[in-house]
């Protein structure tokens, strides 16, 4: 006769084959949906380096005349003649003016402190910069 429950094994297991196989392909589909499981990388990664060196073709520099007198009058003048000489110069080097700038001009008094503890004067400093492009 016919056997049923022979049948019935049979179309259980295919069944259960069938589940585990598709299980088991839907678990490795998810496994490669991870970043860092699949074979092909999902980022590019490119390293170089680069090296540029050129002459430099400007140069700034800073000119400094520092003078000190007991007369305020005498300062600026001394101070003044001094600068003056040395932009004539600096011109003369064919530096066009737009390049020479005055960076600094600081006038002060000059104190000092006696042993009794009074301040007396003793003249003024006189501190002119001038900055250059070359």
């Amino acid at each position: 006769m016919f056997d049923v429950s022979n049948r019935l094994y049979k179309v259980i297991t295919l069944f259960l084959v069938a589940l585990v196989i598709y299980f088991g392909f839907s678990v490795y589909i998810n496994y490669k949906a991870v970043p860092g499981n699949s074979p092909y990388p999902e980022v590019l990664s490119v390293t170089g380096e680069g090296k540029a060196s050129i002459t430099p073709d400007i140069a700034t520099v800073n000119l400094s005349i520092t003078t000190e007198g007991v007369k305020i009058e005498d300062v600026v003048l001394n101070n003044t003649e001094k600068m003056n000489t040395v932009i004539v110069e600096i011109k003369n080097l064919e530096i066009a003016e737009k390049d020479i700038k005055t960076k600094q001009y600081s006038l002060y008094p000059r104190y000092e402190w006696t042993e009794s503890g009074k301040r007396v004067s003793r003249g003024y400093t006189l501190t002119q910069t001038v900055e250059v492009k070359i």
